[in-house]
């Protein structure tokens, strides 16, 4: 946790008005290993202390690190920790009480599973579906926004394989 509280800090900084605290904010953010970015970016979306502009920034920039360089972080990393985002995020989506929050982790979310889409169409992260068709079923509103901000968002979802889903 002691490593968390700089990387907040930097967080902070990338929103620095003084273009020089940004700029040097950026060289340093852009050195840190993919793996433990994506590690950070998550522990500070779900940190509620943090400030929420603080977590916004970390949505953002997690999102962004899974669209541009998806092919060279996600498959390096060991099962047990793609399995363990996945689960973080729609964990984050159920427990998230800042409708904003909500909604960024929702795009990081659709963003992994555009990507894991495979070749022939195929959903390899098929829990996400699950989750969806719960959500949109739940009594509570904010799951049901959620999963429709989802399928808006990448309707792709369904993939080829998604009549095996629904039985």
């Amino acid at each position: 946790m002691a490593e968390q509280q700089p990387f907040y800090l930097l967080l902070g900084n990338l929103m620095s008005p003084d273009n020089n605290v940004r700029k040097q904010s950026e060289e340093t953010y852009d050195n840190i290993p993919g793996q433990t970015k994506i590690t950070f970016l998550l522990q500070a979306i779900r940190d509620v202390s943090v400030a929420e502009e603080v977590r916004q920034m970390a949505a953002v920039l997690l999102r962004r690190l899974l669209s541009s360089s998806f092919d060279e972080i996600y498959p390096s990393l060991p099962p047990d920790m793609q399995t363990a985002i996945k689960s973080e995020l729609l964990l984050g989506i159920q427990s998230e009480a800042l409708p904003n929050i909500r909604k960024k982790v929702c795009d990081i979310a659709a963003e992994l599973s555009r990507n894991l889409i495979d070749d022939d169409g195929n959903n390899q992260w098929p829990e996400v579906l699950k989750f969806l068709f719960d959500s949109v079923n739940s009594q509570d509103v904010g799951l049901r926004e959620s999963a429709l901000h989802m399928f808006w968002n990448f309707p792709g979802f369904l993939g080829t394989s998604s009549s095996t889903t629904w039985r």
